[in-house]
């Protein structure tokens, strides 16, 4: 469908979350649309945020730099994120430098 076309356009790009397919199951009455998008188990930054409170400076500046970069590939095709905010960034490792921007709202 449309989301998955758009999240193919980032395919590659490491700072954005990745699909890996999708499917259509066929139930009795209805079809119904199943996305399959790369694990992101840690949670979000606005999680990370409304738990632990203020981040500090560096760890701000490594959110910064990978955010700037998944931003600089949506830009790249075109596209514009109409909502980025701490809730649409993830986490998927417990690594400070796993963060990725999720672009469903592009």
């Amino acid at each position: 469908m449309k989301e998955k076309k758009i999240l193919e356009l980032f395919t590659g790009c490491k700072e954005i979350i990745q699909c890996h397919f999708d499917q259509y199951p066929i139930e009795k009455y209805y079809v119904s649309y199943n996305l399959f998008t790369e694990l992101v188990p840690y949670g979000s930054l606005g999680e990370l945020i409304r738990k632990g409170g203020a981040l500090s400076e560096n760890t701000v500046r490594i959110y910064t730099h990978i955010l700037l970069k998944g931003l600089y590939c949506i830009h790249e095709k075109g596209m514009i994120h109409y909502n980025l905010r701490p809730d649409n960034i993830f986490f998927v490792s417990n690594m400070k430098e796993s963060c990725k921007v999720s672009s469903k709202d592009c």
